[in-house]
């Protein structure tokens, strides 16, 4: 019997910045034993592929991100799946998780932000409203012409790091698309139960983990996951621990633990 080629599969949080969780995956590809990592990019934010659009949604990204997994398979005869998701990452590994199920091994949800709680639902309506978006889109222009504020980002992230943000901060056309995504949030939360997509799946293959009491991540969240499913809190983390190469480390460590249980 031939061996199962390993593929870790990754859904970004948003913004999807690419390299950002380089050294994330990396140190996860050799502890998982991967012969192959994906490091999927949300629609519209691939600074290699110029795509205007009037609109973007929550679903328009999921259906996208469905697409390349399909195509990432049909390239493999017998694959095995690792699916790892950060924060709006974990959304969409929610909604087709079951879609792939036979092929999943495992599957990791870093800092799920899968449910407006009543301790974000004013942001998340914020981020629907087109005044708000418009200023985001020009204050990551003026961000990006700030030195003194890179520099804040260098000293406490590094040079690396500070250069992918500084090249996203830049891009007119990544920001646009940026800003058609976070307009959808509100309607799409209303209209999708995430939680309970998640309940109704095979629980024996999901861990969680939860970083501090951010405001993407609420620990309130718990309170409403399936009983039998496992977590672990650890409020050392922040919720871009992407951009700290210690904490890329510490929760590729948190992985190692969930699977020696």
């Amino acid at each position: 019997m031939s061996k199962k080629e390993r593929i870790l599969i990754f859904l970004p949080g948003n913004p999807s910045i690419p390299n950002i969780y380089a050294d994330f995956l990396s140190d996860l590809k050799n502890q998982l034993s991967c012969e192959h990592v994906f490091d999927l990019i949300h629609l519209g934010q691939d600074p290699t592929v110029n795509m205007h659009f009037s609109s973007i949604t929550l679903k328009n990204v999921i259906d996208s991100h469905r697409k390349m997994v399909k195509e990432i398979l049909s390239t493999f005869s017998d694959p095995e799946i690792i699916l790892v998701g950060h924060s709006l990452g974990c959304t969409v590994i929610c909604d087709f998780y079951e879609e792939f199920n036979h092929l999943i091994s495992e599957v990791y949800l870093l800092m799920p932000f899968i449910k407006p709680l009543s301790s974000n639902k004013i942001f998340v309506k914020l981020l629907g409203k087109k005044i708000f978006n418009k200023s985001l889109y020009k204050m990551g222009i003026f961000l990006s012409k700030s030195k003194m504020l890179m520099r804040i980002i260098c000293k406490k992230y590094g040079k690396e790091k500070a250069n992918l943000l500084e090249v996203h901060l830049q891009d007119k056309l990544y920001l646009k698309n940026l800003a058609l995504l976070l307009l959808s949030y509100d309607k799409t939360f209303q209209e999708n139960d995430f939680i309970s997509k998640l309940s109704r799946e095979d629980l024996s293959k999901i861990k969680i983990l939860f970083a501090q009491n951010d405001f993407w991540s609420p620990i309130e969240l718990m309170k409403l996951l399936p009983p039998n499913v496992e977590y672990k809190i650890d409020e050392t983390l922040s919720h871009d621990f992407c951009l700290t190469q210690s904490e890329c480390y510490q929760v590729s460590s948190h992985i190692k633990e969930f699977r020696l249980k």
